[in-house]
């Protein structure tokens, strides 16, 4: 395993493989799929409103994937 404070960053000339975590280089780990919540109502309107507080929420479908490394993570837009 590298120590993310002795790795490089990488400079905007280099291109980066899609695999690799783009602070220290690690080859990130595939977590999976992750679906985020998004618009509808919070707090107190759920229960005045009820279900109808959820009526504008939806869904984004992304790829999650982690650096063991360094600790950060990076959504993708899944592939298929």
């Amino acid at each position: 395993m590298t120590d993310p404070l002795e790795a490089q960053p990488a400079t905007s000339a280099e291109v980066i493989p899609s695999d690799q975590c783009l602070r220290c280089r690690t080859v990130l780990r595939d977590e999976g799929p992750v679906d985020l919540r998004v618009g509808g109502k919070s707090g107190g309107w759920g229960l005045i409103l009820g279900q109808w507080a959820d009526v504008g929420e939806g869904l984004l479908h992304f790829d999650l994937l982690s650096c063991p490394s360094c600790g950060h993570v990076e959504f993708r837009v899944p592939t298929a």
